[in-house]
């Protein structure tokens, strides 16, 4: 399993996190799992890592405790089929949010797809991370190691996969947060802009109306 790790917390406050330390120089406490969920390529990972850093807690990536546990995702597609890819996923992710200690999770972009992912994410604090077409296309790079951007224009798959997913990701999380002209640091302060707001009314949605 790969899981990283930040310094611990200090105490534990309602709903979310504690607001009081978030505003000082100590780290805030998480009381959920935070999810990052949106399309290949909005930067869900290297949020994840600078909101952690920022907060002071745990971080992992779904796709590396993949890789950790089943080795390369594109040999293990070409191998099993992409349908034992999605359940091999799904336990990754049940398993990561049955974690007792909070941290962010950031998830890969299809993991929306499957109707239990989704009744999992419902009691989460989930965020929808997205990004448009054309910064995309210069993070791809020609959809190198992704097999679902395989062919002769990877560029269209990408385009298709959002568009079929986007209503997944509209029911699941909170945004849709552009990281297009965000670097991770920025994501991350945006995110903890959310928190604070959010937990000073003692309230959070989990999702989109």
């Amino acid at each position: 399993m790969t899981q990283h790790t930040e310094p611990p917390a200090g105490g534990r406050s309602e709903p979310v996190l504690n607001c009081a330390a978030s505003a000082s120089s100590q780290p805030a406490a998480l009381s959920r799992h935070i999810v990052l969920i949106g399309p290949m390529c909005s930067g869900k990972s290297a949020a994840a890592r600078s909101f952690a850093e920022l907060l002071g807690c745990a971080w992992t990536d779904l796709d590396d405790e993949f890789v950790t546990e089943h080795g390369p995702i594109p040999a293990y597609i070409e191998q099993h089929g992409m349908d034992a890819f999605r359940v091999a996923e799904s336990v990754i992710f049940a398993r990561a949010l049955a974690r007792k200690k909070p941290q962010i999770i950031a998830t890969g972009g299809g993991v929306v797809l499957a109707a239990k992912n989704r009744e999992l994410l419902q009691d989460q604090v989930t965020f929808w991370l997205d990004v448009s077409p054309h910064v995309a296309l210069s993070r791809m790079r020609g959809g190198t190691g992704r097999p679902l951007l395989a062919g002769d224009d990877p560029f269209a798959r990408w385009q298709a996969i959002r568009t079929e997913r986007e209503p997944l990701y509209r029911e699941c999380g909170i945004g849709p947060i552009d990281t297009s002209t965000m670097r991770p640091g920025e994501v991350a302060q945006t995110l903890q802009g959310m928190l604070d707001a959010a937990s000073s009314t003692h309230s959070v949605s989990t999702r989109n109306p």
